[in-house]
């Protein structure tokens, strides 16, 4: 018996397909997704979730409220020596008013999922 002979089960109809997408960038995202779910719970992961796709829904819907900016026009648009660069994690929440008042002098980006956020000082 070949294998397309063999009848198709759900469990092994599952089982190949995950071995197929495991093989792909999407099985290191689901592996990630495993990840959180088992880190912060059912309830938890749906709230992740839920800010994750509300944050996604913004930036589409704003993406034209920014300008992508040249290499030529970055330089130009320097205010300072010096450069504060912010990743997009939930720590940033952490950080106290005064750091946030010191950098505001300074030429500021921020690296989000899909954007690079520009603020001048």
């Amino acid at each position: 018996m070949t294998r397309l002979d063999r009848p198709r089960t759900a469990a092994g109809f599952l089982k190949s397909s995950f071995q197929r997408i495991a093989k792909t960038q999407w099985g290191f995202h689901l592996f990630l997704q495993a990840l959180q779910l088992r880190d912060l719970g059912l309830l938890g992961y749906a709230k992740w979730q839920a800010a994750v796709l509300g944050a996604w829904i913004r930036e589409r819907r704003n993406r034209n409220a920014y300008r992508v900016l040249n290499e030529a026009e970055l330089i130009a648009s320097r205010k300072s020596d010096t450069v504060f660069i912010f990743g997009s994690g939930y720590s940033l929440n952490d950080i106290p008013a005064e750091p946030w008042a010191s950098a505001a002098s300074y030429t500021r980006s921020g690296f989000g999922s899909n954007t690079i956020s520009y603020g001048g000082g």
